[in-house]
Parts: C-alpha cells; structure tokens; sequence
C-alpha cells in the first residue's frame, strides 16, 4: 500500500482551499487582534499555515481516525464515506496520503505521528494542498484503485445473487 508524503513535492500555486464552512460547526471567539472569528468545533478538522510564493495561505482537512474499522471521511469536504471502512479493501479506492507537520504539530492538534487523508483521486490532493505528484505514481494509484473497484463490484454481484 502507497502512501505519500507532504514533503518532497513541487509547490503549485493555485487559489486558496479551506474546508466548506456549511460541513461543520462553529462557535465565535474574541481575539484582541483581529476581533471576533469563527473557531472550528470538529475535532477532525485541522488548519495549518503553508507558504506558497510568498504569500501564506491558510488549508484546512479533514482526518480520518485509523483506529479499528472506522468510516473514513473525505480530507476536503469531511463527508463521511459510509460503506468504505479503514482497514477494508474499500480502503483502496481512496488515495491514501500520511500527513505530519513536523516539531510545530503539536500547536496546533496535530499529531505529531502524522494523520491519514483520504482523497478521491490524487488530483484532487494535489488541488487542495498545492502539490504535484510525479505521474508514474498517479497512474499506479489508478491501476490500483480501479481493480479494486472492480473486486467490490464483484463482490457486491455475488452477493445479490
């Protein structure tokens, strides 16, 4: 099984990506330098800072917990996949990416282990975090994921006989 880094990578410049403020819950806090914002409830929503020409730009994601077979949820809407479990080979339809953020993880509720995303394709996790991806590497995800689509077709065939 692949997974990517953050590090390493070509820095695209694109426009900036947040999460969709409708997904999730928020609550206001006052900061005395920039007055009252919004403050994100999910605890499986992270924001970090990234440098991109010079200017920083602020993504957020969503995390999909890894422990067990828990439901993993998309890294740029925070959608719940509901038949897709962590640990499954519907895993494998995902592209799978492991996050770290380095010594400042810990400011702000990253683990310092790194996070696993799950995006639809690898070109959507180049969109959203400002990355290109050597393109050997997209061509064996979509090799992967699409006999792997095939086998839960199958499966699922099989299964209304």
């Amino acid at each position: 099984m692949s997974q990517y880094s953050v590090t390493n990578i070509d820095i695209v410049d694109d426009e900036s990506s947040t999460c969709d403020d409708s997904t999730i819950d928020t609550s206001h806090t006052y900061n005395k330098h920039r007055g009252y914002e919004d403050v994100i409830v999910d605890p499986d929503c992270r924001t970090f800072l990234k440098s991109i020409n010079s200017k920083r730009r602020k993504i957020s994601y969503y995390v999909t917990n890894m422990n067990g077979r828990n439901t993993i949820r998309d890294a740029i809407t925070g959608m719940y996949y509901k038949n897709y479990k962590v640990g499954s080979l519907s895993e494998n339809v995902f592209f799978k990416v492991s996050f770290c953020q380095g010594n400042h993880a810990s400011n702000n509720g990253i683990s310092q282990n790194g996070e696993t995303l799950f995006y639809m394709s690898p070109s959507d996790y180049e969109k959203h975090m400002k990355v290109r991806l050597p393109t050997d590497d997209k061509d064996a995800w979509k090799i992967k994921s699409d006999e792997c689509m095939r086998n839960l077709t199958l499966r699922s065939s099989r299964k209304n006989m």
